[in-house]
């Protein structure tokens, strides 16, 4: 006699593909990855074990494309990193090049090198700890490297928000230059810190980047160049895979998430 356990899994599986004959399981065309560390340190939100798979996951769906070139892909996907951790140079970059895929950091000016204690509160990490930035040596290298594009962080890290017209300007472009003078850069592309933006920080990015990104869980790209969305990465491929499914964006949409 058939277990309960074997017949509940079964009618499961049942279920499963019967759904996929009728639900959209397939995956949207284009996206905007965000990652911050990876790692295994107590910040880190993804391991380097599942960013290996994530990566052999979106190079079998998709095109990993630069940002610029997003829009002249069939399905691309485009990999960003915030924060400009250690771990993007000590990590990150040897798996970019083992794949020959390309990623854009986006960094803060003020806590290169481990400049500002500030840093701690603004990106949750344990008072006192060592290495968590990259050095202006790794930056300055990164400058230089083929699959690496260097974005602008604003200069600490800031809720944009909670700032005023003079402060947002300030944070925006002091951040960009002090990027592009140390490292003899033109920089192009800022993130908003926390993903959060207004109509001032909005009008700054569109006059002083040729793009911003922003994190809303969409990835219905905009045509508005200084608010793409982005997906913020998640821990594992399987909720990787949902999440760039048509029907979990379907989901999210009627959710108005």
């Amino acid at each position: 006699m058939m277990s309960l356990s074997r017949t509940i899994w079964r009618s499961v599986g049942h279920l499963y593909h019967e759904s996929r004959r009728c639900i959209d399981f397939s995956p949207v065309d284009r996206v905007i990855l965000l990652y911050h560390s990876i790692g295994e340190k107590p910040w880190s939100e993804t391991s380097v074990r599942q960013f290996e798979r994530q990566i052999q996951f979106l190079k079998n769906h998709y095109e990993i494309v630069d940002l610029d070139e997003l829009f002249d892909t069939k399905r691309g996907v485009v990999l960003t990193f915030d924060d400009g951790y250690r771990d993007f140079y000590d990590t990150v970059v040897p798996l970019l090049e083992e794949h020959d895929v390309p990623a854009t950091v986006f960094v803060n000016g003020a806590f290169i090198d481990d400049r500002s204690e500030i840093l701690y509160s603004r990106l949750g990490v344990p008072e006192g700890e060592n290495g968590v930035i990259m050095s202006a040596n790794q930056v300055r290298e990164l400058a230089e490297h083929n699959l690496v594009t260097i974005g602008n962080h604003t200069l600490s890290h800031p809720n944009l928000d909670d700032l005023s017209e003079t402060e947002i300007k300030e944070q925006i472009v002091r951040g960009k230059h002090v990027l592009e003078e140390e490292f003899d850069l033109t920089i192009e592309r800022f993130a908003y810190p926390y993903g959060s933006y207004n109509e001032e920080s909005r009008a700054v990015v569109e006059e002083t980047h040729r793009c911003g990104l922003i994190a809303d869980r969409s990835t219905n790209i905009s045509s508005d160049a200084a608010l793409l969305p982005r997906i913020g990465a998640p821990a594992t491929v399987a909720q990787l895979d949902w999440q760039l499914s048509r029907v979990a964006n379907k989901f999210k949409k009627n959710l108005g998430l």
